[in-house]
C-alpha cells in the first residue's frame, strides 16, 4: 500500500507512483488544490483497487463537500458522528465545554456549515429529511393498500394520484444539455402540501413539454406552472400544442391589493419575483406547511445562503433548479383554491320539467 500525504508531496510525485491498489485519503476537505490531486489519484487506482476517503467537514463548496453531496458517483458513503463513540451524557459535556454550536456541529455532528447565513431554516430542513423517500420505499396510505414508490415514464411518483384531488406542477426549464442546469418538474397536492412526484434530468425544452403534458394529466390535469424565462417559452408552447387543459396565468401586478391574473401564460422570474418565490418557499418549510420527499430539494436548501450583499445565492458548482421548481409551484398554490366551492348550486332551484 502506498502511503501518500498529498498535502506535502509535489504534484509531479503522483506520476511516479504507478498503480495504487489501496489508497487512504485523509482530511480531503482541508487540502490545497484538491481537484488536481484527486484527479491524479483516482486515475492511479484501478477498478480492482480501493480508495477510502475520510474527512471532517470544512464548510461548503469544496471538493469533499461536492463529492459527498453527489449521488451515484461510485463511492459508498458512511457517516460517523459523535453517536459512534459517545453516549448522550458524554456528548452533552463536550458540547458545554466547547460552547460553540457551529464548531460542535461541524466537528462532532458531521455538518457542512455554510460560509454565509442560510436562506432556509436548517432545523426545519432536518425535520423534513424524515420524510425523504426513494424508489422502492413503502408508503402507508389510509384506507388503501400500501404504495411502493416507483418511477414511471421517468417520473418518480412518491404518492399515486387521488380521485378528485387538486395538484400543482412547478416547472423549471433548462436548455436540456448534459452537464448544464437540470430541468425539474415537481408535483404537489394542493390541499395537503405534500410532494407527490418529481422529475430531474436533461431534456430538450420541446420534449420536456410533451412529457409534462403526459405527467400532468396523470395527476388530474395538474395546474402547470412553467417558468417562461429563456427556454421555458418553448416548453410552454409544446404544452399548448398538446392542448394541455390547465395552464397558469401569472398575476398582472404584485404591488396591488386584490391582484388579478393577467392574460399571460407562465411564471416569469425577475429580481423582485425571485426573492418573493424563495421567501414564500422558505416560509412554507419553516412553518411545516409542506412535506418534502425528494432528497435533492433538501440538499439544495442546505447550501443556499445570503451573500455579503444580502442576495440569495448558491455556491459555484451546485444547482438550485429543485428550489425554483418547488417555489414556482408554491406560486401556483395562490391561484388554486383547495377547498370545495360554496357558491349557490342553481340546479336546486331550477324546475324539474318544462312545458312549452
Amino acid at each position: 500500500m502506498y502511503d501518500i500525504s498529498l498535502k506535502d508531496k509535489p504534484h509531479s510525485f503522483l506520476t511516479t507512483c504507478g498503480v495504487v491498489h489501496n489508497c487512504h485519503v485523509t482530511e480531503l476537505a482541508f487540502w490545497d488544490d484538491p481537484e488536481d490531486k484527486m484527479m491524479a489519484l483516482e486515475a492511479s487506482v484501478p477498478s480492482t483497487g480501493k480508495m477510502v476517503i475520510e474527512s471532517t467537514p470544512n464548510g461548503q463548496g469544496n471538493k469533499f463537500h461536492r463529492m459527498w453531496m453527489t449521488e451515484n458517483n461510485g463511492y459508498t458513503k458512511k457517516e460517523y458522528g459523535w453517536w459512534w463513540g459517545y453516549d448522550q451524557e458524554q456528548i452533552d459535556e463536550i458540547r458545554q465545554r466547547m460552547n460553540d454550536p457551529r464548531r460542535f456541529a461541524q466537528e462532532y455532528g458531521c455538518e457542512f456549515l455554510a460560509s454565509g447565513r442560510n436562506v432556509f431554516d436548517q432545523n426545519a430542513v432536518k425535520r423534513q429529511r424524515d420524510s425523504v423517500l426513494k424508489v422502492g420505499d413503502t408508503v402507508k396510505i389510509e384506507g388503501a393498500e400500501d404504495y411502493i414508490v416507483s418511477e414511471k415514464d421517468e417520473l418518480v411518483m412518491y404518492k399515486p394520484p387521488e380521485m378528485g384531488a387538486l395538484y400543482v406542477c412547478g416547472v423549471d426549464v433548462s436548455e436540456g444539455v448534459v452537464g448544464g442546469d437540470y430541468s425539474v418538474a415537481t408535483i404537489w397536492n394542493r390541499a395537503t402540501g405534500e410532494e407527490c412526484a418529481r422529475f430531474i434530468g436533461h431534456k430538450p425544452p420541446d420534449v420536456f413539454g410533451k412529457k409534462l403534458d403526459t405527467w400532468g394529466r396523470v395527476y388530474n390535469n395538474a395546474l402547470m406552472v412553467v417558468e417562461i424565462n429563456n427556454h421555458g417559452l418553448t416548453t410552454l408552447t409544446a404544452l399548448r400544442q398538446c392542448v394541455y387543459p390547465s395552464l397558469y396565468f401569472r398575476p398582472a401586478r404584485f404591488e396591488s391589493l386584490g391582484v388579478q391574473n393577467s392574460d399571460k401564460f407562465g411564471w416569469k422570474t425577475t429580481k423582485m419575483t425571485r426573492e418573493l418565490l424563495i421567501d414564500d418557499l422558505a416560509q412554507a418549510v419553516r412553518e411545516n406547511d409542506i412535506t418534502i420527499h425528494s432528497k435533492e430539494l433538501l440538499d439544495e436548501m442546505t447550501i443556499m445562503v445570503y451573500d455579503e450583499n444580502a442576495n440569495m445565492v448558491t455556491p459555484h458548482g451546485f444547482h438550485d433548479d429543485c428550489i425554483f421548481s418547488a417555489g414556482i409551484a408554491m406560486q401556483g398554490f395562490k391561484s388554486l383554491y383547495s377547498k370545495p366551492l360554496t357558491q349557490i348550486n342553481y340546479e336546486k332551484y331550477l324546475p324539474i320539467n318544462f312545458s312549452y
